[in-house]
């Protein structure tokens, strides 16, 4: 049984976040999907295991689950507790250079064959990467991330699409958010992405929204969704 010792401030669409332990096993206890319906989070429960085997398959380490647990009003997970700070906390300390550039690397290689939220605080670095959040799941169903259920992501799907699925979404959505969380470090985060893009399909893309600004990623998170849509069609 999971015993805690230590709730932690939430910052994502986890409604709790409890570290403690199994038995004498570290773990952590995550609740989300409250704000969903049985038969959403029935579909997220499902996607939730083939979304940790996809990436285990591809070659990304995940923590060990324990247990998930579907309730009359949420999902409880418990996890393995890896205790290191994640790629985020490491770049705001200034660290995580290095393990900024085996995240790009690794969605270099994967060339958008799964959907997946790249975003620092989701990976821990240390010899290897290791991806730590699987709420919401994000498959990868004929270019769609599945299952899109609203309530999770309250954007268009065209544009998880691109910033999930497309490596030049994948990698200037990373770009364009350590603007605002690592400013003082943006030129050394740009600079290795593009080194790690050298020579792939889309380097011209990813070069030419770092010189000017990320107009796309500007768009897409601007809130005319329309303009946004009609934006991804031409790319």
């Amino acid at each position: 049984m999971f015993n805690p010792i230590e709730t932690i401030e939430t910052v994502g669409i986890q409604s709790r976040i409890e570290i403690g332990d199994l038995g004498l096993i570290p773990a952590i206890k995550k609740t989300f999907g409250e704000n969903l319906t049985q038969e959403q989070r029935v579909e997220m429960v499902v996607a939730m295991d083939k979304f940790r085997n996809e990436l285990e398959r591809r070659g990304i380490n995940t923590p060990k689950n324990f247990e998930t647990n579907l309730t009359n009003t949420s999902i409880e997970t418990v996890d393995e507790f890896i205790d290191l700070p994640d790629l985020d906390k490491q770049l705001k300390n200034g660290e995580g250079l290095e393990g900024f550039a085996h995240v790009v690397l690794k969605l270099v290689d994967l060339d958008g064959s799964i959907a997946i939220d790249a975003k620092p605080a989701n990976w821990v670095c240390n010899d290897d990467i290791t991806f730590i959040d699987f709420y919401p799941p994000t498959l990868n169903v004929g270019g769609n991330v599945e299952p899109f259920i609203p309530q999770a992501y309250k954007r268009p799907q065209e544009l998880f699409n691109f910033n999930y699925i497309d490596p030049r979404g994948q990698i200037t959505k990373l770009l364009a958010g350590a603007r605002f969380t690592y400013p003082d470090r943006l030129q050394d985060l740009e600079d290795i992405a593009l080194a790690c893009c050298v020579g792939t399909p889309y380097y011209e893309y990813i070069e030419e929204q770092i010189a000017n600004g990320y107009p796309d990623m500007n768009l897409f998170y601007g809130g005319d969704d329309e303009k946004a849509i009609n934006r991804l069609k031409q790319l």
